[in-house]
């Protein structure tokens, strides 16, 4: 299980940039994505 939660994570950490540009642009719930803690991961 743990191993399959590595391969998860390896498998779209580089996807999460590009969500959050997507949801930043987004009306309905852009403004919980722009805020600062977001951005850091993003």
């Amino acid at each position: 299980m743990m191993a399959e939660s590595y391969g998860f994570a390896l498998l779209f950490c580089s996807f999460w940039p590009a969500a959050v540009v997507y949801l930043q642009k987004n009306p309905t719930i852009g403004w919980i994505f722009q805020h600062p803690y977001v951005i850091a991961y993003g």
